[in-house]
């Protein structure tokens, strides 16, 4: 449950494991893995914290550059430098679709 996954992740960050949580990711139950190969699964998108790949940002700009549309899905738009992408098309008189639950 989300309730476990939030108290493994605090006690982590706090450096203070239990000794119910298991520190190795290769027996960990609650890490997602593939059905045939056992190997992580981790989904392709760039969770908070992380750095975006080498040129993302760059090949970002230049496809919104290129294009009369931008839609931006599941997003709030609060990280910067993603946050300023769909500006550029604003930027460029393009048409700009937001599509966000928050």
């Amino acid at each position: 449950p989300q309730s476990e996954i939030l108290r493994q992740w605090v006690a982590f960050r706090e450096g203070k494991p239990d000794s119910t949580i298991l520190a190795d990711i290769s027996t960990d139950h609650w890490v997602p893995r593939h059905p045939d190969t056992s190997g992580v699964l981790k989904p392709d998108v760039t969770m908070f914290g992380e750095g975006l790949p080498t040129g993302a940002l760059s090949a970002s700009w230049k496809a919104v550059l290129g294009s009369p549309v931008c839609l931006v899905v599941g997003t709030g738009l609060n990280v910067i430098p993603a946050s300023l992408v769909p500006g550029l098309v604003k930027w460029r008189y393009g048409t700009l679709i937001i599509m966000n639950l928050d």
